[in-house]
């Protein structure tokens, strides 16, 4: 079964919680027998909430997208990835966009 979770610093705004809502019921419906749930956590860490979050509930590994980014945005981007691969002690999948 797949859990979908997203770490978010800031709440949603009132259209893109919406939209986000109508994806998961979509998603529930496409993938009812694969699709566990979803779950938002909003935290300033991303990569040591994703930790904890897969440690707490017993998750046997993880899929994580990577995202293309331009120079300037990639000077200024801290990497999930880079920091999980250094924290997980659990199989990690990346996936390349």
């Amino acid at each position: 079964n797949v859990t979908v979770l997203q770490v978010r610093e800031d709440v949603f705004e009132e259209q893109e919680e919406k939209d986000v809502k109508t994806f998961e019921r979509i998603s529930m419906r496409q993938h009812a027998g694969t699709l566990k749930g979803f779950q938002t956590v909003f935290s300033p860490d991303t990569a040591g909430t994703i930790n904890e979050h897969v440690r707490v509930n017993g998750h046997d590994a993880l899929a994580l997208c990577t995202v293309e980014r331009n120079f300037i945005e990639g000077l200024f981007h801290k990497s999930v990835i880079r920091q999980l691969c250094a924290q997980a002690s659990y199989p990690l999948f990346i996936l390349h966009e």
